[in-house]
């Protein structure tokens, strides 16, 4: 006795169904090249921005390191008095990337003033300038001699 199949489970793609196919998977190809396609010839440019950022976070972030091991070892009042000597030996300036440090003092008002001379707080600013020189990438931040807490006076560790 011979059966026939005839269901609908052992019948491939019709010959319509395959070019419907290929030309739906053809205009979704088009649509996502016209989209992606302008970004990918700057993609060059994208990676150097980042890898400039990269490099002044990462000397900040040294340059951050290097006063909390400072500040809570054994001689913390010498933390800010290293981070400059180690900008004057161009410790931080690697790849480009430049360092300023400055003594500043605030006014009642809150404004930043020019220290002139040694005081309780050293703004760090690192910078990457571009060929021109000027500075797309500047990232900055104050340490201070201070450690304690503004609530009972208590030494306390950053």
């Amino acid at each position: 006795m011979s059966t026939r199949r005839t269901s609908a489970a052992l019948h491939g793609f019709s010959l319509v169904e395959t070019i419907l196919a290929v030309i739906l998977v053809g205009v979704l190809g088009a649509f996502l090249v016209s989209l992606v396609g302008p970004r990918l010839g700057i993609t060059p440019e994208v990676v150097g921005l980042v890898r400039n950022e990269a490099l002044v976070e990462r000397t900040l972030e040294t340059i951050q390191a290097d006063y909390l091991e400072q500040i809570n070892g054994v001689t913390p009042d010498n933390a800010l008095a290293v981070i400059v000597q180690n900008e004057a030996a161009g410790n931080y300036d690697q790849d480009g990337v430049e360092t300023d440090v400055a003594y500043i003092t605030f006014s009642t008002a809150g404004t930043e003033q020019a220290g002139g001379g040694v005081t309780d707080t050293l703004k760090v600013t690192v910078s990457l300038p571009d060929d021109q020189g000027n500075a797309h990438y500047r990232l900055s931040t104050l340490l201070t001699r201070s450690r304690i807490s503004g609530q009972n006076n208590d030494t306390v560790n950053f």
